[in-house]
Protein backbone atom coordinates (compact mmCIF):
# COMPACT_ATOMS: atom_id res chain seq x y z
CA UNK A 1 0.00 0.00 0.00
CA UNK A 2 1.21 3.43 -0.63
CA UNK A 3 -0.93 6.94 -1.20
CA UNK A 4 0.18 9.85 -3.21
CA UNK A 5 0.63 13.48 -2.32
CA UNK A 6 -1.77 16.31 -2.88
CA UNK A 7 -2.15 16.58 -6.65
CA UNK A 8 -0.08 13.76 -7.87
CA UNK A 9 -1.14 11.61 -10.63
CA UNK A 10 -1.16 7.97 -10.15
CA UNK A 11 1.05 5.97 -13.24
CA UNK A 12 0.65 2.49 -13.03
CA UNK A 13 4.15 2.29 -15.18
CA UNK A 14 6.29 4.41 -12.41
CA UNK A 15 4.79 2.04 -9.06
CA UNK A 16 7.47 -0.36 -8.17
CA UNK A 17 7.20 -4.36 -9.11
CA UNK A 18 6.91 -4.80 -5.48
CA UNK A 19 3.88 -2.75 -4.59
CA UNK A 20 1.73 -3.54 -7.98
CA UNK A 21 -1.60 -4.90 -7.64
CA UNK A 22 -2.21 -8.61 -7.57
CA UNK A 23 -4.01 -10.85 -10.40
CA UNK A 24 -6.79 -13.60 -9.40
CA UNK A 25 -8.07 -15.05 -11.93
CA UNK A 26 -10.52 -18.17 -12.48
CA UNK A 27 -11.62 -20.17 -15.54
CA UNK A 28 -13.13 -23.79 -15.77
CA UNK A 29 -13.63 -26.00 -18.54
CA UNK A 30 -14.80 -27.37 -20.59
CA UNK A 31 -17.75 -25.23 -21.08
CA UNK A 32 -20.33 -27.22 -21.93
CA UNK A 33 -19.77 -29.90 -18.97
CA UNK A 34 -16.76 -28.50 -16.69
CA UNK A 35 -14.30 -31.35 -15.19
CA UNK A 36 -11.73 -28.76 -13.84
CA UNK A 37 -12.08 -25.14 -11.95
CA UNK A 38 -8.92 -23.31 -11.67
CA UNK A 39 -7.63 -20.23 -9.49
CA UNK A 40 -4.71 -18.50 -10.29
CA UNK A 41 -2.49 -16.07 -8.67
CA UNK A 42 0.07 -13.76 -10.24
CA UNK A 43 1.86 -11.70 -7.27
CA UNK A 44 2.26 -8.58 -8.52
CA UNK A 45 0.71 -8.99 -11.90
CA UNK A 46 -1.02 -5.76 -12.49
CA UNK A 47 -4.79 -5.40 -12.70
CA UNK A 48 -6.16 -7.00 -15.47
CA UNK A 49 -6.24 -10.25 -17.22
CA UNK A 50 -3.60 -9.36 -19.86
CA UNK A 51 -0.66 -11.27 -17.70
CA UNK A 52 -3.06 -14.09 -16.28
CA UNK A 53 -5.11 -15.08 -19.48
CA UNK A 54 -2.17 -16.17 -21.37
CA UNK A 55 -0.95 -18.19 -18.29
CA UNK A 56 -4.33 -19.92 -17.84
CA UNK A 57 -4.39 -20.89 -21.56
CA UNK A 58 -1.21 -22.89 -21.34
CA UNK A 59 -2.26 -24.70 -18.12
CA UNK A 60 -5.50 -25.95 -19.85
CA UNK A 61 -4.02 -26.52 -23.20
CA UNK A 62 -1.73 -29.21 -20.99
CA UNK A 63 -4.40 -30.64 -18.93
CA UNK A 64 -6.40 -31.25 -22.17
CA UNK A 65 -3.90 -31.70 -24.12
CA UNK A 66 -0.21 -32.97 -22.65
CA UNK A 67 1.40 -33.50 -25.86
CA UNK A 68 0.98 -29.80 -26.77
CA UNK A 69 4.01 -27.40 -27.44
CA UNK A 70 3.67 -24.85 -23.91
CA UNK A 71 6.90 -23.52 -23.66
CA UNK A 72 8.00 -20.28 -23.78
CA UNK A 73 10.58 -19.05 -27.20
CA UNK A 74 13.71 -19.69 -25.46
CA UNK A 75 12.77 -22.20 -23.20
CA UNK A 76 14.01 -25.82 -23.37
CA UNK A 77 11.22 -28.60 -24.29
Amino acid sequence: MFSLKENQTYNAKMIPIRLRDHVFYTAFAPYKNPKVAIALILENGGSDGVTAAPVMRKILDHLFDPQADTTQPGQAP
